[in-house]
């Protein structure tokens, strides 16, 4: 007997999802690594595509498995989540889905199959349970199903046979040819996703569908994918006509919001870098001395009012020894959540 946890219904989370925005905001998050968008936003995009169309990725996997429901991602022996886990039915059957998605080579996602694989069916009533790697791109070679473990003396002690789909290798076709329009925004993804007639026909084909949330998806999908300047205004042109369908959903409104958070902090980065050169500049005129301690000390001030005082204190201090005095009594600052949160949280 199933216990009721499998059959409930699961809360959507509240990851973060694109708007008409994305572009401009994954552009910016672009702008801090040489490697493109940061791993978090990958994560949040294609756990959230997983997640509201799970019946797509459940076929996708398992072709012959209908299905029935989400399960909970956490896999609570080792307080992690998997990308993905739904129930299914197979020939009258239940069945486990569970999906992992890496944007890199793993060598050791054999391993992370095996652990998952055996304590997702643990908490689930030791149902069977069906694992497969979705890899956003070409990264090396990847580990090959099945998975095998042996003894010192070479005696096979376990094997797991998974799914491994990698993207990169995929034609956009295979994915858009089919009724499954989860899978749509991963076009862009594939080893022809980049051409101009694929990605109009893959932006056409969500336009159609008139699911306004699948088409924010796709729109930061594509703006994770399309790094270039010229591919990055090509995309941003096409979808800035579709504004209107997208600038009343929570999704947008969420999006607006960290990008207000976003400029916020970028505003007070300036204010701080022009407060730092204005420092460096009176110290330079009263006391050259202390050139290199003022540049020194003003690196480790995060506020701007904290900037003021300091200012203000090298403004009005008469001896060289109260203006070394007052740059030492600058400290380390406290981290506040603003301080410590990342692009890839946003």
């Amino acid at each position: 007997m199933l216990n009721n946890k499998i059959f409930s219904s699961l809360a959507v989370s509240g990851i973060l999802i694109c708007s008409t925005r994305a572009l401009q905001y994954a552009t910016l998050t672009a702008e801090y690594s040489k490697e493109g968008p940061c791993v978090g936003e990958w994560d949040d995009l294609t756990k959230r595509l997983i997640k509201d169309y799970a019946r797509d990725f459940l076929t996708f996997v398992l072709p012959k498995a209908q299905f029935v429901d989400h399960l909970p991602e956490e896999v609570q022996s080792l307080r992690r989540h998997a990308d993905g886990v739904f129930l299914g039915s197979m020939n009258g059957q239940p069945v486990i889905v569970h999906i992992e998605i890496q944007r890199n080579n793993d060598y050791t996602m054999g391993k992370r199959l095996v652990l998952y694989n055996a304590l997702i069916s643990m908490q689930n009533d030791d149902l069977p349970v069906y694992s497969c790697v979705i890899y956003l791109r070409r990264h090396g070679n990847v580990v090959q199903s099945p998975y095998i473990q042996t003894l010192p003396d070479g005696q096979e002690w376990r094997r797991l046979y998974f799914k491994s789909i990698n993207l990169g290798e995929m034609l956009a076709e295979s994915l858009l040819d089919v009724d499954l329009p989860g899978l749509w925004p991963l076009a862009f993804l594939t080893e022809d996703g980049k051409q101009p007639d694929i990605v109009e026909r893959t932006i056409t084909q969500i336009v159609t569908s008139l699911d306004h949330d699948l088409l924010g998806m796709s729109y930061l999908m594509a703006a994770l994918v399309f790094t270039g300047q010229d591919e990055r205004e090509t995309v941003k042109r096409r979808f800035a006509m579709f504004e209107d369908f997208l600038k009343d959903t929570w999704a947008y409104q969420e999006i607006l919001q960290k990008g207000l958070l976003l400029g916020r902090q970028e505003e007070r980065q300036e204010e701080l870098q022009w407060q730092r050169n204005t420092l460096a500049k009176l110290v330079q005129l009263r006391f050259p001395e202390l050139t290199a301690l003022a540049k020194k000390r003003s690196e480790l001030v995060s506020d701007p009012s904290e900037m003021r005082a300091l200012i203000d204190k090298i403004l009005v201090t008469e001896t060289m020894k109260d203006a070394r005095k007052a740059l030492n009594e600058v400290k380390k600052p406290h981290k506040t959540p603003t301080d410590q949160a990342s692009l890839g949280d946003m």
